[in-house]
């Protein structure tokens, strides 16, 4: 597998983010991650927040510090993003291959009692992690994300024929432009769109010099589910099974200006054992940017 590695001159004085740079090897892949504790951390709790499309651990920047005076807060960047290598093909990316790493990143930093905090792709590749990793697990933050399973979800639900119009979009979208304009595209997702700093901007871009690195990007809408013969679909099937009988504490976080996943937060919050189903007001797809304080707020005041 040919893999391209990000200089590390494109990631100097981002702002907010002045996190030590943690890495492992695995799949003849580096991964990099974000391993922070505070002096008052518990040493048996820790939060795994994990990013979705097109984003990495820099989405976490907000979140962090606050949640690292709880316990230590793992923030890994998905092979293809961050500072983590990045296929060069396509063909490279797989449910299979995040999902087996992110078990073996599991496993390099001995985590323990693990509240997963996820969204996006972090929700789709996390939360089957969690239920088939469960007795590692404390808990689940569940935002922005889904399950996705076409023999599954009810198409006519007004809510999900929105949903999936909205996914559909950005899907055709992602799939047919040239050259994915990663920062924009965070940029348009928060609430107000289109608001983000240029400097903040330049922080999503940085991963990726030219189109060879993104192959990872335009890989994730392709390994979505919309069909029954979908190799992702059994991982979502199995973890909807799963999530419905899991003992674990469940807190939702979902926010009111997205239009792709709205319509998925009625189903998370009618799972067993909802501590809490909060709705995030004035936050777009993104609501770790918009909204980063008060989500980590959240969560230590709920789990």
């Amino acid at each position: 597998m040919q893999a391209l590695r990000t200089p590390d001159s494109r990631f100097s004085a981002l702002p907010g983010y002045d996190f030590k740079p943690n890495y492992f090897e695995t799949q003849g892949l580096r991964i990099h991650y974000v391993d922070e504790a505070g002096p008052t951390a518990e040493a048996d709790v820790t939060f795994l927040c994990l990013h979705g499309e097109p984003t990495w651990s820099y989405l976490y920047r907000k979140m962090i510090p606050l949640l690292a005076k709880r316990g230590r807060v793992l923030a890994p960047d998905l092979a293809g993003f961050g500072k983590s290598d990045k296929p060069a093909a396509i063909e490279d990316y797989s449910f299979g291959l995040h999902f087996s790493i992110l078990k073996q990143f599991l496993a390099h930093t001995k985590a323990k009692n693990v509240i997963l905090v996820c969204q996006d792709w972090g929700g789709i590749l996390g939360l089957p992690l969690a239920l088939e990793l469960e007795p590692l697990f404390a808990g689940l933050v569940i935002m922005n994300t889904g399950l996705p399973d076409p023999s599954a979800i009810n198409w006519l639900n007004p809510k999900n024929i929105l949903g999936a119009a909205g996914f559909m979009a950005w899907r055709t979208f992602a799939v047919y432009h040239p050259d994915l304009p990663v920062g924009r595209v965070v940029s348009a997702g928060v609430w107000p769109p289109l608001r983000l700093a240029p400097e903040i901007v330049g922080a999503y871009n940085a991963p990726f010099p030219d189109k060879s690195y993104k192959a990872g990007v335009d890989a994730f809408p392709r390994l979505v589910p919309l069909t029954e013969k979908h190799s992702t679909l059994p991982y979502m099937q199995t973890a909807r099974e799963k999530l419905q009988r899991s003992p674990l504490k469940k807190l939702i976080l979902f926010s009111d200006r997205d239009p792709v996943t709205w319509s998925q937060r009625s189903y998370f919050a009618g799972l067993s054992n909802v501590v809490a189903d909060i709705r995030i007001s004035d936050a777009g797809h993104f609501l770790q940017e918009d909204k980063g304080e008060e989500l980590a707020q959240n969560i230590l005041n709920n789990l």
